[in-house]
């Protein structure tokens, strides 16, 4: 017998024996991994994630915003580049401020509670 025989031979007896003992129990439980038994408590879960995380990342993002407008030095491509940061954040916060509302009706449509 070669070196990869008996390699395979004990781990399809390790496999074996570990489902043998696997049968012998009465029942196998997987509990569930999202913690929600419906979908409106699921939907909840991922909305306040991601509100949580974007709350988070505004005034991260606001410093950014701040420091290219102060670094600009009156260069107009700096400037208006940091113009536009500005105006995606105030769109960001927008969308964030909104979300609420839009999960409402994604579960409004859903016909979930």
């Amino acid at each position: 017998m070669g070196k990869k025989t008996i390699i395979i031979s004990l781990i399809l007896f390790s496999v074996s024996f570990a489902m043998s003992l696997y049968a012998q129990s009465d029942v196998i439980t997987i509990g569930n991994p999202v913690g929600s038994d419906d979908l409106g408590a699921l939907l909840n879960k991922i909305w306040t994630f991601i509100f949580y995380f974007a709350i988070g990342v505004v005034p991260i993002m606001a410093i950014v915003v701040g420091f290219m407008f102060m670094t600009s030095g009156g260069e107009s491509t700096k400037l208006n580049k940091a113009k536009e940061f500005l105006l995606w954040l105030v769109i960001g916060v927008v969308v964030i401020l909104l979300a609420g509302g839009i999960v409402g009706v994604i579960k409004k449509i859903l016909g979930v509670e």
